[in-house]
């Protein structure tokens, strides 16, 4: 399996700089790698020009848990495909913490997503209090469970996100993360 490298943008770029990143990104030497771009939704439809014909994949940093209806602000997930986005990421920390995402809410977002033949990013990952109290494989559990109980079909990534060295100032150590994807791993199969 290839590695594969997510570049979330989040919403610290304008649109003509997005653009400008994706054009040096395209015109820069790289193999070995997918590489998913995942701009603000702004940036989402001049991102997808220059991204065309490259190897480089378009993604969405969240979409709505409906495919249509009246939900002011929300981005319907068939609109990021049709723009041209193959993936989307679900469960971000920043949204689980900052906005309340509950485990439910990115469930919903999981089914309308792969109903818009998108491929769902889902992020997990502990906090540092739930780290520090060794309730890791807990919380990453009840995050899988809630989107995976009655689904047969997983074709998704799963990204372990360790909300506890985000802005600690230091990365989280390989053998954190192996660990965290090895238990991931087994706990999917």
């Amino acid at each position: 399996m290839r590695p594969l490298v997510i570049a979330n943008w989040k919403m610290r770029l304008s649109v003509a700089e997005s653009v400008a990143l994706a054009t040096t990104l395209v015109a820069a030497p790289h193999s070995g790698v997918d590489v998913l771009c995942c701009p603000s939704f702004v940036a989402i439809p001049h991102v997808a020009d220059v991204l065309r014909g490259s190897p480089f994949a378009l993604g969405a940093q969240n979409c709505a848990g409906e495919s249509r209806g009246a939900f002011t602000g929300e981005v319907s997930p068939e609109d990021l495909r049709a723009l041209g986005c193959v993936s989307v990421l679900l469960g971000h920390s920043e949204r689980r913490q900052k906005l309340q995402e509950t485990d439910a809410m990115i469930a919903q977002k999981f089914r309308a997503a792969t109903a818009a033949a998108l491929t769902p990013v889902l992020c997990v990952g502990e906090t540092a209090l739930e780290r520090r109290s060794g309730r890791r494989d807990e919380v990453i559990e009840r995050q899988l469970r809630a989107v995976f109980d009655g689904i047969s079909d997983m074709s998704c990534t799963i990204a372990y996100e360790p909300v506890w060295a985000i802005g600690a100032g230091h990365a989280a150590a390989l053998e954190d993360i192996a660990s965290a994807h090895e238990w991931i791993a087994s706990w999917m199969s």
